[in-house]
């Protein structure tokens, strides 16, 4: 099975809304189902830098397959835990909905549509203890 990450904004926007508690609660989740060592799709969970729609924090994203889940709560860790990375089915609830209709990968939400990476041409979240192997390849490219 793939390895999954959990990316946990740690935006300014998204701390002041919970995302230090929501990482934890993950955290607590894992310690609590004996998830930590014995996991088959090894997830991490990660703090990234501001992920962008800051209206929609705290938000956490599942990759690989980049499922997006903004305005979370607590107690919908437990949830997220069980349901998508256990059973491997998306929390539909818990998915953030744009006129009508369901968003469930990260880069269609409306305002990621519209972003352009430009830092080394990559669009990607930047996780602070990954960019320095970002810059150690992207140098050895030049």
């Amino acid at each position: 099975m793939a390895k999954k990450e959990i990316l946990i904004c740690a935006g300014t926007a998204c701390i002041s809304a919970g995302a230090e508690e929501i990482k934890a609660k993950f955290e607590e989740e894992f310690r609590k189902l004996n998830l930590t060592e014995d996991f088959e799709c090894k997830t991490v969970i990660s703090s990234t830098g501001c992920v962008g729609p800051c209206s929609l924090g705290p938000v956490a994203i599942v990759k690989a397959d980049n499922t997006f889940y903004g305005q979370l709560k607590t107690e919908d860790v437990p949830k997220i835990v069980e349901q998508h990375l256990k059973q491997g089915q998306i929390v539909e609830e818990l998915l953030t909905e744009e006129e009508g209709e369901k968003i469930e990968n990260f880069k269609d939400i409306r305002f990621m549509k519209k972003q352009k990476g430009l830092l080394f041409g990559i669009q990607e979240l930047l996780i602070p203890i990954k960019l320095k192997s970002i810059l150690k390849e992207t140098v050895i490219r030049l």
